[in-house]
């Protein structure tokens, strides 16, 4: 008898995870604040250093930045190019974030003693021309030794950078909400294993991940269920 599967999905939307690239004894971690702006938290957790803004307006978001070093660090602020290749996310410090120039830090630098910290505000201004759209950028946080080069610890250049992904959606939460659809699904047995592949196409303009729960059941015979399984997808 052919049976119809049904499938029941549970979902959630995440993001790419922190990046972090560092030398030597420097040492720096971020720790972003959650937004209290209703629109990011429409199309987000909040948490992620996330921007929702019509053109012509700005948004700032704060984030803490902790040293991790014994040593004193001068961190320097910045935003870098976020590439997608195949999907995940890749630095390429040639280019320039189509976003820089709407970016500004403040501080833009700042001194941190061992083990210190401090908050800094990031902000977009969105000219008023600006085409609805979105847009990913790195904000890079680069720290470099400040003291004392008569120290042995400083003969040598140190950094440290770490790259916290960053979306930025131009327009209202409406016009660039998360979207997609389930596209088909195939169903195959292979050396006495049952596998099922789900095809989902984002139709949003927000970048998705999707992970949680699939549960299958016939639709001829109502008991017979499978899961749920858990999946998560690029």
């Amino acid at each position: 008898m052919r049976r119809i599967v049904v499938i029941a999905l549970a979902l959630s939307a995440s993001l790419l995870p922190l990046t972090a690239q560092a030398s030597s004894t420097l040492g720096l971690s971020i720790n972003v604040l959650p937004s209290t702006d209703a629109a990011v938290r429409k199309v987000s957790t909040g948490q992620a250093l996330w921007f929702v803004i019509p053109p012509g307006s700005s948004q700032s978001r704060e984030f803490i930045v902790v040293s991790s070093s014994s040593l004193p660090e001068l961190v320097t602020f910045s935003l870098g190019f976020l590439g997608r290749v195949d999907g995940n996310a890749v630095f390429d410090d040639a280019k320039t974030a189509d976003s820089n120039d709407w970016a500004t830090f403040n501080p833009s630098s700042i001194a941190l003693g061992p083990h210190g910290s401090a908050r800094v505000s990031f902000t977009y201004s969105i000219p008023s021309s600006t085409d609805i759209g979105t847009h990913e950028a790195y904000l890079f946080a680069t720290a470099s030794s400040s003291g004392s080069k008569s120290a042995a610890e400083y003969k040598v250049q140190q950094n440290a950078r770490i790259a916290v992904p960053v979306f930025l959606g131009v327009g209202t939460s409406e016009q660039i909400e998360s979207d997609f659809e389930i596209k088909g699904l195939q169903g195959s047995t292979t050396g006495g294993h049952h596998n099922a592949r789900i095809f989902f196409q984002n139709t949003g303009k927000t970048p998705i991940h999707l992970d949680g729960n699939i549960q299958l059941s016939s639709a001829v015979f109502k008991s017979d269920v499978i899961g749920p399984l858990i999946f998560n997808s690029g």
